[in-house]
């Protein structure tokens, strides 16, 4: 274990950097290639929150030599994958070289295993039209939240975090909530051979405590939200110059 163990971008990389020797570091869709090795580390990031957090962290990823898998939400509360602005940062990512997975939301999903997959399909294909390339990752979101159950997805061509070969055979940590369920992952890397990380990019932004990273992601989210509100109001603005209508027409 390093010392000083903690949620900082330096911790981060400098836990991966000092084993790249001894272990291949790969994404969930490279699984097939990576089991027949002895190690490896299979790196992903379920995208929760912010997409302009994701990219920060793909291109230090990208500085250190590093890929790893980006679930991506269709059905996501705090962004829309289709808004323009989110559409490019998800193809800038992919054009790093990261692999981007689609984390697909049960609670949208009818009860029925062949609707199921048929919706996760769709969703695949809608992500595809975003990064022109094939989806062949996925992941689910929060099943604990959701509906905490297994969608066998084998037969779909698709590669499943949760795929019972790939939990069965990988040791799988996660800093779900900000908090390691069972130590820093710096804790298990030299401990066991295959491992999969996941993490998710909103907690390695910035150092604090939980509540104090979700209320700078609540500022900046504010932030984001007066910007497009004030441009929305000087295009109306501009559109009323034009029709020679008042400007307070709408107030």
């Amino acid at each position: 274990m390093l010392r000083n163990c903690n949620f900082s971008l330096e911790h981060y990389f400098k836990v991966l950097n000092s084993v790249k020797k001894e272990y291949t570091i790969g994404t969930i869709g490279e699984y097939h290639k990576l089991r027949k090795l002895k190690k490896f580390l299979i790196l992903r990031h379920d995208v929760d929150f912010s997409l302009d957090y994701a990219l920060k962290m793909a291109e230090e990823e990208k500085k250190n030599e590093i890929k790893s898998t980006y679930f991506i939400l269709i059905h996501g509360d705090y962004y829309n994958p289709f808004d323009k602005k989110n559409a490019e940062i998800i193809k800038e990512i992919s054009k790093l070289g990261h692999e981007i997975g689609l984390h697909y939301d049960t609670s949208f999903f009818p009860r029925s295993s062949k609707k199921e997959i048929e919706f996760i399909i769709k969703e695949a294909k809608m992500l595809e039209i975003i990064i022109q390339k094939k989806i062949t990752s996925v992941s689910q979101h929060i099943p604990s939240e959701t509906r905490e159950i297994f969608i066998n997805l084998r037969e779909s061509g698709f590669i499943d975090s949760r795929d019972s070969e790939i939990t069965d055979q990988v040791k799988y940590i996660s800093d779900s909530g900000h908090y390691w369920r069972e130590g820093c992952m710096c804790k298990h890397i030299k401990n066991f051979e295959r491992l999969q990380i996941l993490t998710h990019p909103i907690w390695w932004m910035n150092i604090g405590k939980r509540n104090e990273i979700l209320s700078e992601f609540n500022k900046n989210e504010k932030q984001r939200i007066d910007l497009k509100i004030n441009d929305y109001k000087g295009m109306v603005n501009r559109l009323l110059i034009k029709l020679n209508a008042p400007s307070d027409e709408f107030e």
